[in-house]
């Protein structure tokens, strides 16, 4: 496969760039320059990942070391007391910082390794040790090291836990700095170093992520635009669903996703002028990812379904006979083995007897074992927190009972404290009295005419807004 979409790309608009935390266009500075071209070399010379996994063995030992290491480290006697005050003053950051090494050395198996010396290193511990070695002077920042990144992504595409994982990576290549420093009593590489693992903690890795992830720039070119527009839960999903299609297919992540982009601009193309509901939903990258779409998808990119998909697929293609048919069959299967196991002939009304409960604990069963199988289908939301976009106004109807007057007055003053304190987003809210509206409204007012009552100035109403909408009183 061969469709890859540049970084400056047009369609990589400044809206969809700046809802990934991505910035299109503009010219990087000298420092980041060479950042970037450090990460090219560190990759152009490692060798190629080979086939399995850094050695279970050996990231045991160093996964029981670290925290042996750390805490003689914080107990040794020291000539220099700067030295132990840099240890004690900053034990909470260093505690948490070996526990995202530990949990990043407990994942190790899950990324690709390489062959340096005679050892096996996952990859993206090689490489935060290098960007580690060329930044020693001015400690981590995001920036220097997503330009790191960028640069080592041109000599060879990380795959997108590597990228989740650096996290981690940075934090066990700082202890063992910390550790070294320590023993040595170097004060200037300590403070260095634990200086870089409170700047790592405080990062903003969301956006960091999407900054440096070839796959979030394919999909920023979504022809919808819905992609930037969407939440990072969302768009975090579609990711492992790349990943996913990547692990069984014969496409690469960044291929996956601009197949995905390929079939949505496809649809785009034939719909130039005229979009009906239909074709924009098409029009999205997520129709070929999460929707009707992935048959498409899965055909360009080589998917071969595991056995677990396989078996999933032909679940959800006959739900009703599916369920219907397992319980049934469950339901059979508990009775015989209950007059099995009495071992004597039994009439048939024993068998009836038996019908009810077997009943239940197959419906039990089946109801337990599908969600196991088939699991929870994620609905792609967009993010609505600064504000809700005009074509995305709705309305929600919360039915309630209007009891009495401090019943009215309490519900609409629980409107406004969630409207204060950032717990809805409304544009306009209020409450109304359905049988109001039937009875008022019928053959009277124009549609979508809102009525108002006195609500405001005291009095209680059969319906009320709470807005700034102009008052219809008849």
């Amino acid at each position: 496969m061969n469709m890859h979409v540049s970084v400056g790309d047009p369609r990589l608009s400044h809206r969809g760039a700046d809802g990934l935390g991505l910035i299109a266009g503009g010219a990087p500075s000298a420092d980041l320059k060479a950042f970037r071209t450090a990460g090219y070399q560190v990759t152009v010379a490692l060798p190629q990942p080979r086939p399995g996994r850094a050695a279970s063995s050996q990231i045991r030992r160093r996964a029981s070391r670290l925290r042996l290491d750390l805490q003689a480290a914080m107990a040794r006697p020291y000539a220099s007391a700067e030295i132990r005050a840099w240890l004690t003053g900053n034990a909470r950051i260093l505690s948490s910082a070996e526990s995202e090494a530990r949990n990043f050395l407990q994942s190790a198996q899950r990324y690709p390794a390489v062959v340096v010396g005679r050892t096996k290193h996952t990859r993206v511990s090689v490489i935060a040790a290098a960007y580690l070695d060329t930044s020693a002077q001015a400690g981590f920042a995001e920036e220097s090291f997503a330009a790191f990144l960028r640069g080592a992504q041109e000599g060879q595409a990380l795959e997108l836990g590597e990228l989740w994982a650096a996290r981690g990576a940075l934090m066990l290549e700082l202890l063992a700095r910390v550790i070294t420093a320590s023993t040595c009593e170097d004060q200037a590489r300590l403070s260095g170093a634990v200086n870089s693992i409170g700047r790592i903690g405080r990062a903003n890795w969301t956006q960091w992520f999407a900054s440096v992830s070839l796959v979030d720039r394919v999909l920023a070119a979504d022809p919808s635009g819905a992609y930037a527009a969407m939440d990072g839960s969302s768009r975090d999903h579609y990711r492992h669903v790349i990943s996913y299609l990547a692990r069984h297919g014969t496409a690469s992540e960044r291929e996956v996703a601009e197949a995905a982009v390929s079939l949505a601009d496809a649809v785009a193309d034939t719909h130039v002028g005229e979009v009906t509901a239909h074709a924009s939903r098409r029009m999205h990258v997520g129709y070929y990812l999460v929707d009707r779409g992935l048959p498409a998808l899965e055909a360009l990119i080589g998917f071969r379904a595991p056995l677990r998909r396989r078996a999933a697929a032909v679940l959800t293609s006959r739900p009703s006979g599916t369920y219907l048919g397992g319980v049934a069959l469950v339901t059979v299967t508990v009775i015989v083995a209950i007059l099995y196991g009495v071992g004597v002939p039994a009439p048939g009304w024993v068998a009836l007897l038996l019908l009810l409960p077997a009943l239940q604990a197959a419906v039990a069963l089946v109801n337990s074992l599908v969600p196991a199988v088939i699991g929870p289908r994620t609905l792609p939301k967009l993010d609505f927190s600064k504000a809700i976009p005009a074509d995305c106004e709705t309305m929600v109807a919360v039915p309630v009972l209007l009891l009495n007057e401090p019943h009215v007055r309490e519900l609409v003053t629980d409107l406004e404290v969630e409207d204060l304190f950032g717990e809805g987003s409304y544009t306009r809210k209020g409450i109304y009295d359905v049988d109001a509206f039937h009875a008022v409204l019928d053959q009277r007012f124009p549609e979508n005419a809102l009525l108002s009552h006195d609500l405001l100035e005291g009095i209680a109403a059969r319906a009320g807004l709470v807005s700034d909408v102009e008052l219809i009183d008849d």
